[in-house]
């Protein structure tokens, strides 16, 4: 079984009720250009409001739901994929 995390989530567009907090697999290896953080703070900016409740900027749910918002975070680098160089697991980071 593969280790878990708590994840922020809407299956369907609309208001703060559509979120949820699901218990959802971590995700695996990064890929070449990704790195994968451990989030220790998130905040929901307007696009994030604008894809919940559906307005245009919701194309980038297309196919991704449940969908998890919250594209401004705050945390430590775990690892990083072979095509990575500005980051090193261990590093803070803002995104």
């Amino acid at each position: 079984m593969k280790p878990e995390m708590r994840a922020v989530r809407f299956a369907a567009f609309g208001g703060p009720e559509v979120l949820h907090v699901d218990v959802v697999a971590e995700p695996g290896p990064p890929e070449r250009d990704e790195i994968l953080v451990r989030v220790e703070a998130s905040s929901i900016n307007g696009t994030d409001l604008g894809l919940r409740r559906g307005g245009p900027a919701r194309v980038a749910t297309l196919g991704r739901m449940p969908f998890v918002p919250g594209f401004d975070v705050a945390g430590e680098v775990l690892a990083c994929g072979p095509a990575v160089t500005a980051f090193v697991p261990g590093d803070r980071i803002i995104a």
